[in-house]
């Protein structure tokens, strides 16, 4: 797990790191000093989260609101006492707290799938993924269009979601529609195998390349989903994805 902290007190950020890599293995930790360094690591590579600590706290999190990243980090915001709690921060503690705690608090925001700050982007990538399976030729009327759109709208903000067993990820789609998963699971299945067989060949190539072959079998409903969210952040990343207004 990739983790930013922005804090202009050095002992107390360094202390957090050190509880981070004690408590779990697998944390990869960078500190920043001021606002702009964050902007500047969080433009060059995806981060899992960002912990503000202090006066700069505010400040950074106010440029994340204004420009924040297709995939932005979970936020754990540690605030003075009179400061109030960023709105679109997942977790927010108030100064005084260790760093054992916090490090227990870090592990705790990381199992949130959908970072608050991906509302920003909500219509934008709700509006690129109807486009996108628009141009496979997926028909409105198949079920698991729906469930497949409510999955990439999930997916491509937060890159938890490409490590979610299948088995969750269904579960989850179920109670957001009211039904089961295995309902979910085969209306997907019928959804993707359609497309590879009577869906739009411009499109397919155009997302999937030649790498799909109609003879040799249409891909599982996980390499569907991987890949097409994987392609959606990429063209949404780079601007050259249109999508439907």
């Amino acid at each position: 797990m990739r983790l930013l902290i922005l804090a202009k007190d050095a002992p107390a950020a360094e202390s957090l790191r050190q509880h981070l890599y004690s408590a779990a293995e697998g944390w990869q930790v960078e500190i920043a000093a001021d606002v702009a360094q964050v902007s500047a690591l969080l433009a060059e590579c995806r981060w899992d989260g960002l912990v503000t600590i202090g006066a700069a706290g505010a400040e950074g999190i106010a440029r994340l609101e204004k420009s924040p990243p297709l995939c932005p980090p979970r936020v754990l915001a540690v605030l003075g006492e009179d400061d109030p709690k960023p709105r679109l921060a997942d977790c927010a503690v108030f100064t005084g707290v260790d760093g054992e705690r916090l490090a227990g608090l870090c592990g705790h925001m990381m199992q949130k799938t959908l970072p608050k700050l991906a509302a920003l982007h909500e219509e934008r990538v709700a509006g690129a993924a109807e486009a996108f399976l628009d141009e496979l030729g997926m028909d409105h009327r198949w079920k698991g269009r729906a469930y497949l759109h409510w999955c990439l709208c999930r997916g491509v903000p937060s890159t938890c979601w490409e490590d979610v067993p299948m088995k969750q990820l269904y579960a989850r789609c179920a109670a957001a529609f009211s039904t089961t998963p295995a309902a979910v699971e085969r209306c997907i299945r019928v959804a993707v195998e359609n497309v590879f067989t009577m869906g739009n060949i411009r499109g397919i190539e155009k997302f999937f390349g030649s790498s799909i072959d109609p003879e040799r079998g249409k891909p599982t409903n996980r390499a569907f989903l991987l890949h097409s969210i994987r392609k959606l952040r990429s063209l949404l990343d780079g601007g050259a994805f249109r999508e439907k207004q």
